[in-house]
Order: structure tokens, then C-alpha cells, then sequence
């Protein structure tokens, strides 16, 4: 039996014809001005790329997620990443979060603790003005400097070539500082273009208020500070936030 899919597209301008290949409820969240198409649709403000029309359907669905299997998280024209994506959807997969991709990327955070676990947590590099002159700068310093310092984040390009992004580990660790997400050792791979498959339990464990939490993170560092970065950090991320269980990490405290 076939699972039942509610799929999110986050389009902008792409030509969306496709759509009617897909099998399963569909919610369009449409960023463009233009739209000749008689498919129903959410029309949001165009910021933070596709991640702020994930969690934005996250949230519009959360009470409605139960009736489905799996959610499937799609850009307007997702054959850039994935060439057989058709088939990649219709397979039946057990795993709780796919990578629908051609290109996924291997990631290893090589700390030994979690800030937030003992400390205030890292307040993070978006939100500088809010820690100036403060200890939690000070305490992010140091942690840096104490944990990163050795730490080589080597990031295959598509032509095999490899290059050293440490700043990117740095901006993963705080955002999930932010989100208090486990991250000591944490050891995954994340899709190259944003797409996944994930079964509703791995959204479902995370409250309606964490991942508003995380949309008011989208929204003040796009908006607010006008910085497209979060959606970046957040492609590299995906995993770790399907794979976070809020109940056993602890709920997010004001």
C-alpha cells in the first residue's frame, strides 16, 4: 500500500507543470508574481528561500500531519538536483528522512559537548548586536576556540576538488544552539538543493511552538537583519532537524 504524501513546493518563478505528474495531496507556496496555473496555492512574501516555505507549511499542516505518512519537500523546479525524481517520490522508502537529490554532501561535527547542555546557550552569529559586550560573546569566543580549532571541515565540490569550511561548521553549531539540537559527534550526510522525503513522526517531535521558533529565526535574520544566510545554513541542516527529538532534548525555554 502506497504511503499517503502531503507535497510542499517552494516556487518562485520555475514552471510548475510538472505538478501534475504528482501523487499525493500538493500545497504550493508561492513566492512569484506571475501564476497561470489553476493549482490551488499559498502566496508568502519572498524571503528566506525554500526554507521558509517548508516551516511555513510545517506549521499551516501541523494539526493535519497525522493523516499523512510522509511529507515531501520540494523546490519549483527540483530536476536541477535530481533528475529521476518522479520515481525517487513514488518509491517506498522505510528510512524516517530521504535525500531526494543526485548530490548529497558528508557531514561530521567533531565537538565533544553541546553548549547549551551546561551553559547559557550560544546566541548566534545573526544576532551580534543582541551580544555585544557581553559574556555570551565571550562564551561563544571561547568555544570556538577551544572546540573548532582543530576541527577540519573538508567539503567535496561535484568536481572531486575539496575545500576547508570551517565558518560553515560554526554557523550549523549556532543554529542548533539556537534550537537546542544535540550536535556532539554528530555524523550525517545532507542533500545538495534542500528535498526530502520524511515520515510525519520525525516533524511531529518537535512542538507547534519549536518550529515557530525556528520560523521567527527565518524571518528576523531575512527580514530584519536582510541576510538570505539561514536558508543555507538550514541546507546543510535538514537532517539534524528531522532527526531532533524535542522531548528527550528538552523544550526550548524563553
Amino acid at each position: 500500500m502506497n504511503d499517503k504524501k502531503l507535497i510542499v513546493v517552494a516556487r518562485y518563478n520555475e514552471n510548475i507543470d510538472w505538478i501534475n505528474n504528482l501523487k499525493g495531496d500538493v500545497a504550493i507556496y508561492n513566492k512569484g508574481n506571475d501564476f497561470p496555473w489553476d493549482f490551488p496555492r499559498n502566496d508568502v512574501v519572498n524571503f528566506g528561500r525554500e526554507a521558509d516555505a517548508y516551516v511555513t507549511a510545517i506549521l499551516d499542516f501541523y494539526d493535519r500531519l497525522k493523516d499523512y505518512d510522509r511529507v515531501i519537500f520540494l523546490q519549483g523546479h527540483p530536476f536541477d538536483h535530481s533528475k529521476s525524481l518522479l520515481e525517487k517520490i513514488n518509491q517506498q522508502h522505510e528510512e524516517p528522512f530521504v535525500g531526494l537529490g543526485d548530490n548529497s554532501q558528508s557531514f561530521y561535527i567533531g565537538v565533544e559537548s553541546c553548549v547549551y547542555q551546561s551553559s547559557y546557550f550560544i546566541v548566534d552569529l545573526f544576532f551580534k548586536e543582541m551580544v555585544k559586550n557581553t559574556t555570551i560573546q565571550e562564551e561563544k569566543d571561547n568555544f570556538a576556540t577551544e572546540n573548532l580549532t582543530k576541527v577540519n571541515f573538508d567539503l567535496t565540490e561535484r568536481d572531486g576538488s575539496k575545500e576547508n569550511r570551517i565558518g560553515e561548521l560554526i554557523e550549523i553549531i549556532c543554529l542548533c544552539e539556537i534550537l537546542r539540537i544535540p550536535y556532539k559527534s554528530a555524523e550525517y550526510k545532507w542533500d545538495c538543493g534542500a528535498q526530502y522525503s520524511v515520515k510525519t513522526e520525525y516533524i511531529l517531535n518537535k512542538s507547534y511552538d519549536w518550529w515557530k521558533s525556528l520560523y521567527i529565526l527565518i524571518h528576523h535574520s531575512s527580514q530584519t537583519l536582510k541576510l538570505n544566510l539561514i536558508a543555507y545554513i538550514l541546507e546543510r541542516s535538514w537532517p539534524l532537524l528531522w532527526n531532533h527529538d524535542e522531548k528527550k532534548a528538552g523544550k526550548i525555554h524563553d
